[in-house]
């Protein structure tokens, strides 16, 4: 399962569990992206591993918060 899949998935889970329509913030997603160690926070960017797939490079190039850079 491809890790857009994954955040689509437990977004729409949070969608119908929450009073929210919204689903899950771009906070959310780059804190479960952490947890599974795609990402890592240093200093004012945000550093994608080797190994992530390719949907988060592209998700993170049009979402990565403002001040942060992605490398």
């Amino acid at each position: 399962m491809t890790t857009a899949r994954r955040l689509a998935r437990l977004e729409s889970a949070a969608h119908r569990l929450s009073a929210s329509p919204a689903g899950l913030t771009v906070d959310e997603k780059l804190g479960i992206l952490a947890e599974c160690r795609y990402i890592e926070y240093r200093d004012r960017c945000i550093v994608i591993q080797d190994d992530a797939p390719s949907e988060v490079r592209a998700w993170l190039s049009q979402n990565a918060p403002p001040g942060y850079s992605v490398a």
